[in-house]
């Protein structure tokens, strides 16, 4: 309400100044604080989980740089290389078929030298036993039988009838 008889410099100047609140007032803010607080606390998260997101992928770039340097140091890359295995001079040699290049050199293992001993044929005209390996089967059946061995008993037992047996003669 206007007053009257008052030489006015300026009227209806809007001012923010505090205002009384009603108990309405009150519910309806305390209502929106609450909504508002709850998107917050959402954003937070979702920028947490984005930031996590962000970090795991930078460090994978990063992996990618690093192997990168790794590639332009030493001017080579690391690829599948289709090799072979070769017998030769009592060694097995690692050949890349791309350029024909020995790049490992190394002994046979039992199995690589095993393969190496004269094959006896079958009669039916297919690879058969390796005459050695049956002459060692043999003779370490009949050195059992000669001492005693029980092949049911402990393998320290055997050890120890053999040992006998040798000491006795």
């Amino acid at each position: 309400m206007p007053i009257t008889d008052i030489d006015y410099v300026r009227r209806d100047v809007p001012r923010t100044l505090p205002v009384k609140l009603h108990d309405r007032e009150l519910l309806e803010i305390a209502r929106a604080k609450a909504k508002k607080e709850r998107h917050v606390a959402k954003k937070r998260a979702d920028m947490q989980a984005e930031s996590k997101k962000r970090k795991a992928e930078i460090e994978s770039e990063q992996k990618q740089v690093e192997a990168m340097a790794v590639e332009l140091d030493t001017g080579a890359q690391l690829r599948e290389v289709l090799t072979e295995e070769i017998w030769r001079d009592g060694m097995v040699h690692a050949i890349r078929l791309d350029t024909m290049e020995t790049f490992e050199k190394r002994s046979p293992t039992i199995s690589e030298q095993q393969r190496r001993l004269p094959v006896q044929p079958n009669g039916n005209g297919k690879t058969g036993t390796l005459p050695l390996l049956d002459q060692a089967r043999a003779k370490q059946t009949d050195t059992d039988e000669d001492e005693g061995v029980d092949d049911d008993a402990s393998p320290d037992s055997n050890v120890k009838k053999r040992r006998g047996k040798k000491g006795k003669g």
